[in-house]
């Protein structure tokens, strides 16, 4: 069944666990989520992108991944992943998603306030649950410094203008994939400790065990998963290529993509008590 995921987070950030969130771009990689989600009996986010929706059409994708659900007994959120344009997100909250996310984070801080309430009004009559962000995640190639990272004092100052759900911060990871990220814990720590609610960390590819146990410890309750999910599809698609029939080829890409997922749902599972 589809959830609001309000209640998810704040119980994993109550337990020192996190909640995965796994993109998903077609059949084959929405199956291989489900299927761990459904497996591991952990619920998660089934996350979509607008880079998907305008490759696959936000009716297909959006079927593929309910017809799905139907055959599963665990629960899971469906999240719009960095949310852009008001518009589509209206779209997506009329089409059935449980938690969307307004991505303002290029904007001057009044603007990506401003952005964010005005998305809190459409969502919350609807019992979506609503994700922002504050700083900027880079991606891979792009020159950052700790200019782009989220601000303790800021952080809390938007939450109390927007009473977000949950909020996505900058502290060093980078989309994409990447061999080392230096994260700043001592600024995560300290956002912490002023925001209450739940953290949310993008970027999520290039995180080693050991970081990832050391964010769930300082305060982060769902981790983003997706360019390891895309490389396990088009491994998964290597293994098996014949000039004849491509369902094989799809069946192991998502075979791998399950795999993946389910090894990541429990490390975040462990959470916290991984690092003792």
């Amino acid at each position: 069944m589809l959830i609001n995921s309000k209640e998810l987070l704040i119980n994993a950030r109550r337990e020192g666990k996190a909640i995965g969130h796994f993109n998903v771009f077609n059949y084959e990689s929405a199956k291989g989520v489900i299927s761990a989600i459904n497996g591991k009996k952990k619920p998660s986010f089934v996350a979509i992108t607008e880079t998907t929706i305008r490759y696959a059409g936000l009716g297909v994708i959006t079927s593929i991944v309910k017809e799905i659900a139907k055959e599963i007994e665990t629960d899971f959120v469906m999240h719009l992943d960095h949310g852009k344009n008001p518009e589509l997100i209206k779209e997506c909250i009329e089409a059935g998603f449980t938690s969307v996310m307004i991505d303002g984070s290029a904007f001057h801080f009044e603007e990506n306030v401003d952005i964010t309430k005005k998305v809190i009004a459409l969502a919350r009559p609807k019992e979506v649950s609503i994700e922002a962000e504050l700083g900027h995640v880079g991606r891979v190639g792009e020159i950052m410094s700790k200019g782009y990272f989220s601000k303790p004092s800021r952080a809390l100052e938007f939450v109390e203008l927007t009473e977000v759900d949950s909020l996505a911060v900058a502290v060093g990871t980078i989309h994409g994939l990447v061999t080392e990220m230096n994260i700043d814990y001592n600024r995560l720590k300290e956002i912490s400790s002023k925001v209450k609610v739940p953290l949310v960390i993008h970027g999520g590819t290039g995180l080693t065990t050991k970081d990832i146990y050391k964010l769930i410890s300082n305060g982060v309750s769902k981790i983003n998963i997706d360019t390891s999910l895309r490389i396990a599809f088009m491994r998964g698609l290597k293994q098996n290529i014949t000039e004849a029939d491509p369902r094989g080829a799809l069946t192991y890409a998502t075979a791998e993509v399950k795999t993946v997922t389910e090894k990541l749902i429990e490390k975040f599972e462990k959470g916290a008590k991984g690092d003792e």
